[in-house]
């Protein structure tokens, strides 16, 4: 004959004898799950790194080659430019040398790379000539347009 008592007996000796490693074992499974997909997501992101990495390589190795033919380039302008007798230059609104070839910096007495930043102030230039030049630089820099200078002797 059945009895429940006994079988109820059996049954909490059980589940006090074999649930804690049930538990253990289910919440073991839930962190290898977790963990596997912890991984996949690990190794995705792994891999856009990398993708990333060789693309921003090619993007720097780009740039750099870019740069290099620039400096080329600017190089080569400036040997054109500073072979010219003429005075070549360009200046800000406010007058400031921008960039002079050798033939102007020679009439100041300095390098092109020592004029550029200064001004014709700077040099004792007649202010009322130099305001007549800037004005006109001025003029060229708003009409975006090419314009000789007025006197030969200038500075």
């Amino acid at each position: 004959m059945w009895n429940p008592e006994k079988f109820y007996d059996k049954v909490y000796t059980w589940i006090l004898t074999y649930g804690p490693r049930i538990i253990i074992a289910i919440l073991v499974f839930a962190w290898a799950w977790q963990l596997k997909q912890l991984n996949r997501q690990l190794a995705a992101r792994q891999s856009e790194l990398v993708a990333l990495s060789r693309q921003l390589q090619e993007d720097v190795s780009a740039r750099e080659q870019a740069e290099a033919m620039l400096k080329r380039q600017s190089e080569h302008l400036r040997l054109i430019i500073d072979s010219v007798p003429d005075y070549i230059c360009a200046r800000d609104l406010n007058g400031r040398y921008l960039f002079v070839n050798k033939a102007l910096a020679k009439t100041f007495g300095r390098s092109p790379e020592e004029v550029v930043g200064t001004a014709n102030a700077d040099y004792g230039v007649d202010p009322v000539l130099d305001a007549a030049y800037l004005q006109a630089d001025r003029e060229t820099i708003a009409n975006r347009e090419r314009r000789e200078a007025p006197h030969p002797s200038w500075p």
